[in-house]
């Protein structure tokens, strides 16, 4: 009964940030029931940043407790940051629709147009460029982490893990493609299977589907595989109107959840699937938050404001060495890693980075420059029509900028996955616009709710 008042005083100040929440999504015209890049950035960052906080807020998270998550200061500070950030970014929506006249994204108002073969080939080549930069990286690894993890030596797993990321040289690089490229190509695939039934298509998408979710889990990571499945239902759901309840989402989630929990018994020493699906649960709910509280506990009062000292420094071209700054915060949460050779990396929801740097400033001006961004790439890409090329550019741009829950904006600046998958599309259309297919669309009014979206599809002659 002690705790009483200040349980009390914390549901008033969670409900009053949600009644504000709300009514910013409102006032843009958002619909976080249909698919688009704003409306999966804010549905990821209650889950992954707003759900996590309140978890911490009543200290359910054991976990936490253990690692030193337990200052009720802080931790109430996390909070206010984290909605600020969320405020801040819906704020943005709000500038780009009203000040700037961008119309809230509409997936449901869009022309569905075939693939031809030109651009099969070009995705098939793409394909087989990643595959054998995948061989590549493996040809110079000693120890392949999953190997060594189903053996059951868990302590060679992590540091063949490291050894497969944080330690290997140029593994930007190699991921770009393996990872990147091959999902991207993975997404073309199966969403041209969904718009053309058939042996070849469905072939295309099921063996690429299985090498990228090879790679997906050849390190022992949890999230690649379950973003990889993620990605594919998602490209269900722009085929079907752009709404996130299908029928299929019955089946799919029971199994994306017992293969992450099946992860964790294998991987992380989980006793059974209860127990995978309840540390699954956690890491999913505050995995990626944990970090921000050591960010708000050793900024500035452990360590100075870095001042931008953790941005990027292509080439070196700028006077500073970069600060290590998820390195640095890795070795604060579990400094015994370090003496058993295991390089750790603790990056947190992209306003944590700014923090470090420039301090509330930096987290006020990266949310509400990153919400007018987000707003505008999802009003042009819901312009044009959804060809195979189209869906999968969409799709892997929203997964894309979701890791913006998870790590620093750093990586964004001189973003060269960007500048890749969009080369990429590009040349795509290119290819279709010869057969005159890609650009034409025309304008099909959005349903009433009472109704379900429809999506006029245009099947002209096919290549």
């Amino acid at each position: 009964m002690d705790h009483l008042p200040v349980y009390l005083s914390l549901l008033l100040i969670i409900s009053a940030a949600l009644l504000v929440v709300t009514a910013l999504i409102r006032v843009a015209g958002l619909r976080l029931g249909e698919f688009t890049i704003p409306s999966f950035f804010v549905v990821m960052y209650f889950v992954t940043v707003f759900a996590g906080c309140v978890i911490l807020l009543f200290g359910l998270d054991e976990y936490a407790l253990s690692i030193g998550v337990r200052n009720p200061d802080i931790v109430l500070k996390l909070f206010g940051f984290s909605s600020i950030g969320m405020l801040m970014v819906l704020s943005g929506f709000v500038f780009a629709n009203k000040a700037i006249g961008v119309s809230p994204p509409a997936p449901a108002r869009i022309t569905l147009v075939p693939s031809i073969a030109q651009q099969r080939w070009f995705f098939i080549g793409l394909f087989a460029v990643s595959c054998a930069v995948l061989a590549l990286y493996l040809s110079k690894i000693e120890t392949v982490a999953i190997t060594a993890a189903l053996s059951g030596d868990l302590v060679a797993a992590a540091v063949a893990r490291t050894n497969m990321g944080t330690s290997f040289e140029n593994y930007w690089r190699y991921e770009l493609f393996f990872r990147y490229v091959m999902d991207l190509c993975v997404l073309y695939f199966v969403a041209d299977f969904g718009m053309r039934p058939g042996v070849r298509s469905g072939s295309l998408a099921a063996s690429s589907l299985a090498v990228a979710s090879f790679t997906a889990v050849m390190s022992i990571e949890k999230s690649p595989i379950v973003m990889l499945l993620v990605s594919v239902y998602l490209v269900l759901v722009l085929l079907r109107g752009g709404r996130y309840w299908q029928p299929e989402l019955k089946y799919f989630a029971p199994v994306v959840l017992g293969l992450a929990a099946l992860m964790y018994m294998l991987f992380m020493g989980a006793f059974d699937l209860v127990t995978g699906l309840e540390q699954l649960a956690y890491r999913v709910l505050t995995g990626q938050i944990i970090p921000a509280y050591f960010y708000l506990e050793r900024f500035p009062h452990e360590v100075d404001y870095l001042w931008g000292l953790s941005l990027p420094n292509p080439a070196g071209i700028f006077p500073f060495d970069s600060y290590p700054l998820t390195i640095d915060v890795a070795s604060v949460i579990n400094p015994g890693s370090v003496a058993d050779g295991v390089i750790g990396s603790a990056p947190t929801v992209f306003w944590g980075e700014m923090y470090a740097n420039f301090g509330l400033a930096g987290v006020l001006v990266s949310s509400f420059v990153l919400g007018v961004a987000l707003f505008i790439l999802g009003h042009v890409l819901g312009r044009l029509p959804l060809s195979p090329a189209m869906i999968a550019t969409t799709v892997a741009l929203a997964m894309h900028y979701r890791f913006l829950t998870a790590t620093g904006v750093s990586s964004y600046l001189f973003d060269m996955r960007l500048g890749v998958i969009l080369a990429i599309t590009f040349l795509a259309l290119v290819l279709g616009c010869r057969k005159g297919r890609i650009w034409r669309s025309r304008r099909v009014t959005r349903p009433s709710a009472s109704r379900k979206p429809t999506v006029s599809v245009s099947f002209r002659a096919t290549t």
